[in-house]
């Protein structure tokens, strides 16, 4: 099997050496002594064409694969030639060999026709171009160094292996690179296919990780291939210097053609109205620079120093992003400009991971598959340098973001994440609670609780996962994989579930038990882990001895065991065979967990990404494994053995009967009662006698009772994923907020709603909350409503803060409830709700009646510090700081004022402005009624603002003369460009629309310019935009209080 994976460069070389190597096999038949060069292979070629050579058997059989390997050749090489300049002598010899390839090519096809087929190999794979060259399986042609080996050859062939092929593999370095950026480009192509395909949910986030992941491993393997030759390229830079210096000129065309091509696709798609986001063959160079850059910019902004922060003034990087404000900030990719979505979100990944190292003292672990996204920006943080699996990685994150953004489709896959995570959690701690585990095998049990610690520690770093679908989904199957690992492991952990498949399978087979749907799939899925040696032995006369194979006992014992003979303590009666774990049955959790890439055909990058994603998506859909939930199923067969045993007591005079010379040993394994069963139905007869037939009928009605029911009860209960991957539409429905539906009673359901959350004790559930849920899918302009008896100044300025819509009912109400308040921001509350008008500093309309406070300000009162966060960042942190209208308050001042002092280091953790000012003119501090916690606040507040090195004072003249430098630059190198036509984002008119501030200052026109030429140094400019940075020594302690 070929090292995975097999770079194109590489396949070019196989598929070169070896037809050459055929050719020199093929011109040495006769044993005459000939000295080989390219040009005496014409003469080879036309003496066979001729009919003047007789091929042996061997080589004519290997023909058609030799022509195939020709095929290969010509395509790989011709498709990396448009990097390369038309007229130099590199150039020419690259089309002189070329044509050299076509010809030979072209004479020995034709010498083919009319030979025996018999003599020919049955089938060669198409490779009439490029595309079919890429599905050619890699170990189609054997590694290149076999091929012109001496081993085989006349002792009077002679020839300079290295002369020979230097004409074939000139250029090496160059066209290895070149290949190794379109294997880059392939790989970024294919995951923005899955992407797309999740967000008109024909995939999930499930499958579009597991492309995700796959493709970033990939693109770490050949980068360790390339730099394992070519040492000297370490950064992202160093590779990509090589391709621009080719031809320059050439390739700053090709740049600017790739991306007026984009601009233009994406244009047509919007105004189309299907929102699909195109990829340009080519265009991972256009990301990459650009991307690259912006690494490379935000690495000048770190202080050396690790233990000091830094923290960047509110708008120093423009309009915070929104997947329905800002959607152009991952659309429109500038390479002449810094990346503004990154450098807004880069910020906090690095102040996470370094204080987990100073915090923890330790760092990611690298022997955990899942932590790869936060391993790559750790050692970017750590080493600084922009290393090309990096770049890689961050676009993957722009691309999910640019594919899922829109309509709130980022936001809802990411909170479908954070939702399956706490599912899992739920699942866990309720089977703790019955300890059902814990009793069978107490280590299990333990396991079982430090997973659902960790998935809730997890729940702290989800403000990481809002805007980067690739992160919370590798943390999703993270937690999804160990959940069904420790689920696995724990139903083997007894025989119950093995031996409750013989039960069923023998009551089913006499007749006592219909077929029972779940029950079979799960026998078909687990048939060889729990039947030995096969399901079909298991029949009347075998049931008994069948589970005794099945649980390891020796065939000696088993026999032994049957004749009711007493099997003697040790070992020597039990044969240790195949232990069945996850990693059996699921390919995914091989490829993902195992680095098990087996399973794969080596073929194109778009095959191998495509049959990933098939497989992912048929386990979790078709045959269930991602799916089903064997936690459950080991609880509910242990209330099943319970009820049998219950049940079959009045069957205690057969039981005793048929188990008093029985190993006592084994019938303690399996609980006993299975045992009985299985003996009966061995020898059940159609009299019966002594009621065993009855006992059957009585265990079969358990069986029945615990799982016959609706397929949807079983969904809910034994499957932790759908089965259909429509999860966002299965979630939220169809309705979009922008949407205008009919009022359709519109004031009494709010009314009634809002009665319902203000009288409720606690959050909503069952009946309840179900209502509300399908009454604001139907309707979601339900979430603009305002209570008109509660927007006064005088309710709003007090404790309270006026809970005037179903949002602040739910984000502080008696109802408060995290995960409704989670649920209304994917349904579009944020921008729907009717206090948006606190962001304004100039309220048009007489405020008297606006309400004072927005949701997070409510929460904030009430101390919610959970709800106060998940608001917070579901929005980007864009009202940290935003005051409420009337008052002035910040939530800084909002949770000082009403002694909430975990919130206030939360809120400070997250960069709140400590100095703004109330409306009446206080500070933060001064909110305090505990003087000592006054003087903390203002102590660090102090102590964070030493030592500041802050250029506020001459920051907006020093961004209009960089702005001015940058533009008049762009000017004067566009100027060698073609013309790019302007990019409108406006998208195809909708009934709704909303009016945005567009801020030019900030270079957010919405628009796209030509991408200009590189300077030398690739990344060197540092961005106007990291500007007025404040460089902060980290405190001891981040708490203020």
């Amino acid at each position: 099997m070929s090292s995975f994976p097999v770079g194109k460069y590489a396949r070019y070389k196989r598929a070169t050496a070896y037809f050459l190597g055929w050719l020199v096999r093929a011109g040495s038949r006769d044993g005459d002594g000939k000295h080989f060069q390219l040009d005496t292979f014409d003469v080879v070629v036309n003496e066979i064409a001729a009919g003047r050579s007789t091929l042996t058997n061997k080589l004519l059989q290997e023909l058609p694969k030799a022509l195939t390997a020709c095929q290969c050749a010509i395509h790989l090489r011709e498709h990396v030639a448009s990097f390369f300049p038309e007229h130099d002598e590199g150039q020419a010899g690259h089309q002189h060999f070329v044509q050299q390839l076509r010809n030979w090519h072209k004479i020995l096809k034709g010498a083919a026709v009319g030979r025996p087929q018999t003599a020919l190999q049955s089938e060669s794979p198409d490779c009439d171009n490029y595309y079919e060259v890429l599905d050619v399986d890699d170990d189609y042609l054997p590694d290149e160094d076999s091929y012109l080996a001496k081993g085989g050859l006349p002792k009077t062939t002679t020839f300079d292996r290295n002369r020979l092929l230097e004409e074939a593999f000139a250029n090496e370095m160059k066209m290895e690179v070149v290949c190794f950026f379109t294997e880059l480009d392939e790989l970024m192509q294919g995951v923005c296919k899955v992407y797309g395909e999740v967000k008109r949910e024909e995939r999930t986030l499930i499958e579009a990780t597991v492309v995700a992941k796959l493709a970033v491993d990939s693109a770490s393997a050949l980068t360790a291939q390339l730099q394992l030759k070519y040492p000297a390229f370490r950064t992202s830079e160093d590779v990509y210097n090589v391709v621009r210096n080719i031809d320059p000129d050439k390739f700053r065309q090709r740049m600017a053609t790739i991306h007026t091509k984009y601009l233009t696709d994406l244009q047509d798609s919007l105004l189309n109205g299907d929102e699909a986001i195109p990829y340009i063959t080519g265009m991972f160079l256009v990301d990459f620079l650009s991307v690259g850059t912006t690494l490379a910019s935000f690495l000048t902004a770190l202080p050396m120093d690790s233990t000091k922060s830094i923290k960047f003034p509110t708008g120093c990087f423009g309009e915070v992003y929104n997947e329905d404000r800002t959607p152009h900030y991952v659309l429109l990719p500038d390479p002449s400009k810094t990346n503004v979505f990154l450098l807004q979100q880069l910020p906090l990944l690095h102040k996470t991971i370094m204080e987990k190292k100073i915090t923890t003292g330790s760092a990611y672990d690298s022997s955990a598959p899942m932590d790869s996204f936060m391993l790559l920006m750790e050692k970017y943080f750590t080493t600084r340098e922009v290393t090309v699996p990096l770049v890689f990685a961050c676009i993957c994150w722009m691309k999910s973001v640019a594919a899922l953004q829109g309509d709130t489709g980022l936001g809802r896959n990411a909170s479908l994440t954070f939702q399956h995570s706490t599912k899992l959690m739920r699942k866990i701690e309720a089977t703790v609670a019955t300890g059902s585990v814990r009793k069978a095998h107490k280590k299990s049990n333990d396991v079982l609780q430090l997973c659902a610690d960790e998935i809730k520690r997890s729940s702290g770093l989800r403000y990481l996962s809002r805007a980067n679908p690739l992160l919370a989904g590798l943390t999703m199957l993270d937690h999804h994989f160990k959940y069904l690992h420790m689920a696995s492991e724990i139903l083997l952990v007894t025989s119950r579930f093995r031996s409750f498949g013989h039960v069923y399978n023998a009551l089913v087979k006499e007749g006592f038990l219909d077929h029972i749907p779940f029950l079979d799939d799960i026998l078909e899925v687990y048939s060889e882990m729990i039947f030995t040696p096969s399901r079909g032995a298991a029949k009347r006369g075998s049931y008994y001895r069948t589970l005794l194979l099945s649980v390891d006992l020796r065939s000696s014992s088993v026999d032994a065991a049957c004749r009711g003979e007493d099997l003697s303590a040790g070992n020597e009666n039990f044969k240790k065979r195949k232990v069945f774990h996850l990693s059996d049955l699921s390919e995914t959790y091989r490829l993902m967990v195992q680095n098990d890439k087996s399973g794969l055909k080596h073929a194109s990058w778009a095959s191998i990404l495509d049959s990933a994603a098939n497989i992912c998506s048929k386990e979790i859909f078709d045959t269930r494994v991602l799916s089903r939930d064997l936690l459950k199923l080991n609880d509910k067969l242990a209330n099943v053995y319970s009820e049998l045993c219950r049940e079959l007591k009045g069957g205690e005079r057969i039981i005793e009967d048929v188990v008093s010379d029985q190993n006592q040993h084994q019938q303690k394994a399996e609980d006993g009662v299975i045992m009985v069963l299985l003996q009966i139905l061995d020898t059940l007869q159609s009299n019966g006698g002594y009621g065993a037939p009855d006992l059957c009928k009585q265990a079969a009605a358990v069986v029945r009772k615990a799982f016959v029911t609706s397929a949807m009860v079983v969904g809910e209960k034994y499957f932790i994923l759908p089965s259909q991957p429509d999860l966002v539409t299965q979630e939220y429905g169809y309705q979009s907020f922008k949407s205008r539906a009919a009022d359709c009673n519109r004031e009494k359901v709010f009314a009634e709603l809002m009665s319902m959350l203000r009288n409720s004790n606690g959050p909503l559930t069952g009946s309840d909350l179900s209502y509300l849920k399908a009454k604001v899918k139907k309707d979601p302009e339900l979430l603009e409503k305002t209570s008109t008896g509660t927007c006064t100044l005088e309710n709003d300025t007090k404790d309270g803060g006026g809970l005037c819509t179903l949002f602040h009912q739910a984000a502080a109400g008696s109802a408060h409830d995290a995960e409704l308040v989670e649920w209304m921001i994917q349904m579009g509350v944020l921008a729907l709700q009717p206090t948006l008008h606190c962001r304004s500093k100039e309220v048009t309309c007489s405020n008297v009646r606006l309400p004072n406070a927005m949701a997070v300000h409510s929460a904030a009162m009430a101390g919610y510090e959970d709800i106060v966060q998940i608001i917070l960042e579901a929005d980007q942190f864009a009202d940290l700081n935003t005051p409420t209208l009337h008052t002035k308050e910040t939530l800084a001042h909002l949770a000082v004022k009403h002694g909430h002092r975990r919130l206030l280091n939360t809120l400070v953790w997250f960069g709140a402005d400590l100095l703004v000012r109330d409306g009446r003119g206080r500070r933060v501090c001064d909110m305090a009624e505990d003087a000592d916690w006054a003087r903390d606040i203002a102590a660090y507040t102090a102590q964070s603002h030493r030592n500041i090195f802050n250029r506020t004072g001459n920051r907006e003249s020093v961004l209009q003369e960089k702005e001015r430098r940058r533009k008049l630059a762009s000017v004067r190198r566009d100027e060698q460009d073609s013309n790019v036509p302007e990019l409108s984002i406006t998208k195809k008119p909708k009934k709704r629309s909303s009016k945005k501030k567009t801020k030019t200052s900030k270079g957010n026109t919405g628009q796209m310019t030509m991408p200009t030429g590189t300077t030398n140094s690739l990344f060197e400019t540092k961005s106007h935009l990291l500007e007025g940075l404040r460089t902060l020594p980290r405190p001891s302690s981040s708490r203020c209080c």
